[in-house]
């Protein structure tokens, strides 16, 4: 099953970035798992694939100009 998310970076504070999560909550997750070069504002396209034997994520910066993204 594969799922699609917006997260929103409200703020990176050392090492940890402060994500919005679907414009509905909100959850903290380590830098290192985000794009090189993303920052605070960026919004992220997030496909999560789920299987009996994996879980996987693939994080990219919405480059498509949408509420949040960054600005050109």
């Amino acid at each position: 099953m594969t799922k699609e998310h917006r997260w929103t970076i409200g703020s990176i504070e050392d090492l940890i970035a402060h994500i919005e999560v679907d414009g509905r909550q909100t959850m903290h997750v380590p830098k290192w798992m985000l794009p090189r070069g993303a920052r605070e504002g960026d919004v992220l396209a997030v496909r999560h694939e789920v299987t009996a034997e994996h879980s996987v994520l693939k994080i990219e910066v919405d480059e498509s100009g949408g509420k949040g993204a960054r600005e050109r």
